[in-house]
């Protein structure tokens, strides 16, 4: 299927890989440009606390009073989607195949309510919930963090397992001709330190084209 796959033949040497890259980032961004510059109205209007950063500034009118009524309706669904999402601490369970199943359900339940009971989660599904009212989209995916710290009077207790992280629409791109978001190659953004980031390249298993 046409964008499903992205070619790196023959780049055995890393700054030929990355420079290549970065060609398929600098090209998918371009296809999108349409759309940010849609996304970029939206957070105009949101925040805005005037008429002289939104799109009304190019009218002849001098009062530039802004009634950020986006901004109510924002807030009034991100509040009753979380409500919605979340009605009560334990929200969540998880049903076996068969009854002799029924150790193995609780286990994974009791498991996964302490990992969702993390703030971190309720931190990032908050974002996601953000992301889908002010972009239209949410992507977020799982990763294991050791969050322990090695001490010179031994390890410091800290999480260890799953983590959910969102991943900002605006930070990601993917072949816009591919038949689905899943199947398609990504590349996105992700800050490394204060002063500067770092990419990574995040494929489904069956899109990388192996070089020869």
């Amino acid at each position: 299927m046409a964008g499903e796959t992205l070619e790196l033949k023959d780049l055995i040497v890393e700054d030929s890989l990355g420079a290549r890259i970065s060609q398929y980032w600098h090209s998918w961004n371009i296809s999108r440009q349409k759309r940010v510059d849609e996304w970029k109205e939206i957070r105009n209007y949101i925040y805005a606390t005037d008429t002289s950063h939104t799109t009304n500034s190019s009218l002849p009118w001098k009062n530039t009073t802004h009634i950020p009524k986006v901004c109510q309706i924002r807030d009034n669904l991100y509040a009753n989607y979380m409500a919605s999402m979340f009605p009560k601490r334990k929200w969540m369970i998880w049903e076996g195949d068969s009854e002799e199943d029924q150790e193995k359900q609780d286990t994974i339940s009791n498991y996964m309510q302490w990992v969702v009971s993390q703030r971190s989660f309720k931190e990032e599904m908050g974002k996601l919930v953000l992301d889908y009212i002010d972009y239209g989209i949410c992507i977020g995916t799982v990763e294991w963090c050791d969050e322990r710290v090695e001490r010179p009077g031994g390890m410091q207790v800290g999480y260890v397992g799953p983590k959910l992280r969102r991943i900002n629409p605006v930070d990601i791109v993917f072949n816009p001709v591919a038949s689905s978001f899943q199947n398609s190659p990504k590349r996105a953004l992700r800050g490394s330190s204060l002063n500067s980031s770092s990419c990574f390249l995040k494929l489904p298993p069956s899109n990388i084209v192996p070089s020869k």
